[in-house]
């Protein structure tokens, strides 16, 4: 993992990156401003390359151990729809036959990902963007040709189960 760095603008004033994140029109560069300071849930950059290796080594414990990596794949609050919870920094879909997957999103200042691992199939689906635009929650048709549940809750009905399903 060579090139996954940690940049916060309290020990550079400029991120010492050739990324740029833009607005969702394209027209703007977003800026750095005072709020980049702290880093975890931001100021992390990295490549697919990279986070393809994350998954391995979490994969092979050499990360975590097996027990550590299972117990933050239990959902800690009540389940939203049914289906989505949350566990020790990962966002959890499962329900009654289905596969279980988790993920995790974010975005900030012009940049967006999604990272999402189905446990049960072994597959994991990882987009980098520098646009915030929303379209990497809209993803419905790609999970339906990995036969991978779909992980956006507006797809969902507050019983749990998909518009159009049997179950609507």
């Amino acid at each position: 993992m060579k090139n996954t760095h940690v940049y916060s603008t309290t020990v550079y004033p400029k991120i010492p990156v050739d990324v740029v994140g833009h607005d969702r029109t394209w027209r703007y560069s977003v800026a750095q401003n005072f709020l980049d300071g702290p880093v975890g849930d931001k100021g992390i950059y990295s490549t697919l390359h990279d986070l393809v290796l994350f998954d391995k080594y979490l994969k092979n414990e050499r990360l975590l151990t097996t027990k550590s990596l299972d117990s933050s794949f239990v959902g800690r609050n009540k389940p939203v729809n049914g289906h989505f919870n949350y566990g020790y920094g990962w966002r959890l879909f499962e329900g009654e036959k289905m596969d279980k997957v988790v993920y995790h999103t974010g975005w900030w200042h012009g940049f967006r990902h999604i990272y999402v691992r189905d446990l049960d199939k072994d597959v994991v689906i990882i987009f980098l963007g520098n646009l915030t635009n929303g379209s990497l929650m809209h993803l419905d048709e790609l999970y339906n040709y990995m036969k991978v549940p779909v992980i956006r809750k507006g797809a969902w009905r507050g019983n749990g189960s998909l518009p159009g399903s049997d179950e609507d």
